[in-house]
């Protein structure tokens, strides 16, 4: 579900800065920083899963560790992203 989780985030993320600029400043600040706090918090839901080596079964198929990999680096470069756009928007 994590996985998931991720990608409808991403695929929120991709649709608003498509529309950037139709956007009223103050919701697009807002909206940046929301993003980059839930990012965030996915990237370390990543990073604890990885260092306890916990299981994620979804669906009766065990996700393999390295899944995890990828999410965090994925995660924590776009709230990265949101972070940086939250700041230059001023």
């Amino acid at each position: 579900t994590g996985l998931l989780f991720d990608l409808a985030l991403f695929l929120i993320l991709v649709h608003y800065s498509w529309n950037i600029g139709k956007m009223p400043r103050l919701k697009e600040r807002a909206y940046l920083l929301i993003v980059g706090v839930i990012f965030t918090a996915v990237a370390l839901v990543h990073l604890t899963r990885i260092f306890t080596g916990a299981d994620l079964i979804i669906f009766g198929w065990s996700a393999p560790l390295w899944l995890s990999w990828i999410g965090t680096v994925i995660t924590t470069y776009l709230a990265y992203a949101s972070f940086h756009f939250f700041k230059r928007l001023k």
